[in-house]
């Protein structure tokens, strides 16, 4: 892997289908300060990286070091639906006290 995180970012933008111009304006940064970095001519900040993964999920690590993929992988379907078990379960059960609390403290309301 090339030792250039500016390369990276330009294998992230073209796997996104973006020009430089449309990579600052999703980042909120000027074309220039997002070119620069991306060819080379300065580093790559943390709040560039932070923009980068809340933006388009791109793993830092991947930017920084070429370790990894591109992007965070979504969650896997399986994953998904038990975590909504156990927060349906969770409201059933908070569902439940604030409705014994409210008949014990507020006379049935």
């Amino acid at each position: 892997m090339d030792k250039n995180p500016g390369k990276r970012l330009r294998l992230v933008r073209d796997k996104l289908g973006l020009t430089t111009y449309e990579m600052a304006i999703k980042l909120e940064m000027p074309q220039s300060t997002y070119s620069k970095a991306e060819n080379g001519y300065c580093g790559i900040h943390i709040d560039f990286l932070t923009r980068l993964y809340l933006v388009f999920k791109v793993e830092p690590k991947f930017i920084c070091v070429g370790i990894g993929d591109k992007f965070e992988k979504a969650e896997s379907k399986q994953t998904l639906i038990h975590d909504l078990s156990i927060i349906k379960a969770n409201y059933k059960a908070l569902e439940a006290k604030v409705n014994f609390l409210e008949s014990r403290y507020l006379g049935g309301k």
